[in-house]
């Protein structure tokens, strides 16, 4: 169980940063970094119920939570992300010297 919360902990860190770079980002809208922000924490949580009590019913509804969560905000991260232009158009062709 060490590894598990350890892995738990790992990953509440790398996506709560990964919220902090999208709230930084002009053109996402706040509501996707926060919904990261809450993914985050519960793998925060999850790690620290691992560590602490075992596997138990309620790291299971933590578990079944972050991936209700991370589900939401790669969704609409997606379509977000899809949906802004780019700021430089790309060049059509390819200049050979």
């Amino acid at each position: 169980m060490g590894m598990r919360s350890y892995e738990n902990f790992a990953l509440g860190l790398a996506v709560l940063l990964f919220a902090a770079a999208v709230v930084r980002t002009v053109r996402m809208p706040r509501p996707i970094a926060f919904l990261m922000g809450l993914s985050g924490v519960t793998y925060l949580v999850q790690g620290w119920m691992a560590g602490s009590k075992g596997f138990s019913p309620a790291h299971t509804f933590a578990i079944v939570l972050a991936e209700g969560l991370n589900l939401a905000w790669m969704i609409w991260l997606a379509l977000a992300a899809w949906r802004v232009e780019d700021s430089e158009p790309v060049a059509r062709t390819i200049r050979l010297r």
